[in-house]
């Protein structure tokens, strides 16, 4: 992020049960939506997440299908949509069918062993897989910005953020207030 400070953006605890019953399958999307210059100024104008695998992920355990480098593209391209301009990022799912048509990398699996942490940007095309294995998949999600960047969010979303920063705060130590922005 290239950033002195960071704020907490969000969270989010997730498990993916067992579906032994069925076939191997994933869907994909994007989270975020970002122009190309969001990746290129200093700090970065971007969310970065951090999922902390709980529990082992194999490539049958629901394990996260990623596109490399699709974030790229898809920001290049909205870098000259009039839509964009002016605008923050956005947090604004997008299902990868109703994405533009791109030329992107075949899906990979992103495995990992309990304990290790992925960091990407969820404006890569992803998605979990079917949990087709015995155990469940656990894994914790840390979001952070870099202080004084701005995010778009659904205005639901931005008032539940609002709701969960101000019962968080409450939480804290005062040491560590300064990790949740406004």
């Amino acid at each position: 992020m290239n950033a002195q400070n960071v704020h907490f953006f969000q969270t989010a605890i997730l498990t993916a049960y067992p579906e032994q019953n069925k076939p191997f399958s994933f869907w994909q999307h994007v989270d975020m939506q970002y122009r190309t210059r969001d990746f290129h100024t200093v700090p970065k104008n971007i969310l970065c997440s951090f999922f902390l695998w709980l529990t082992d992920v194999n490539e049958k355990r629901a394990a996260m299908m990623v596109r490399p480098g699709s974030h790229l593209v898809l920001a290049a391209l909205r870098e000259t949509d009039p839509n964009w301009i002016g605008d923050p990022p956005r947090g604004a799912p997008v299902p990868y069918d109703k994405l533009p048509p791109i030329s992107t990398a075949e899906p990979i699996p992103l495995t990992a062993k309990a304990g290790q942490v992925s960091v990407l940007t969820t404006a890569t095309i992803h998605g979990a897989s079917v949990n087709v294995d015995d155990q469940p998949r656990k894994n914790m999600v840390f979001t952070f910005t870099a202080a004084g960047v701005k995010i778009g969010l659904p205005p639901g979303e931005e008032l539940q953020k609002r709701e969960y920063d101000r019962e968080l705060r409450k939480r804290l130590r005062p040491v560590r207030m300064h990790i949740i922005a406004g």
